[in-house]
């Protein structure tokens, strides 16, 4: 499988330590998949939630957070995802994990 330029980028960065503004144009490059049809013409941002701003059903939902778990080479446990509501709440999960400032 090649990966794209995307994606070598990512795993470029993920092996250094990750600020919040890399974390979060990382997660919106994802969220920027033509597969994940937003609502309408709404803006999507940290205060986006997943259920309301963003056109996701549970299985879109969930493989949205497998890309974001080998993207950023993370595990987000069943407790933790019920806890991220909005985007930014995403972000600042994915920063509070092990060598993420």
């Amino acid at each position: 499988m090649k990966i794209t330029q995307f994606e070598h980028r990512i795993r470029k960065l993920t092996s250094n330590r990750l600020t919040r503004k890399t974390i979060k144009k990382i997660v919106f490059g994802i969220l920027d998949n033509p597969n994940y049809n937003f609502r309408g013409d709404i803006s999507i941002d940290e205060n986006s939630s997943f259920e309301v701003h963003c056109n996701f059903d549970s299985l879109d939902y969930l493989e949205f957070l497998m890309e974001i778990e080998e993207k950023f080479g993370i595990s987000i446990t069943e407790e933790e995802e019920k806890k991220l509501k909005t985007i930014g709440d995403l972000i600042s999960h994915i920063a509070s994990k092990k060598n993420f400032i």
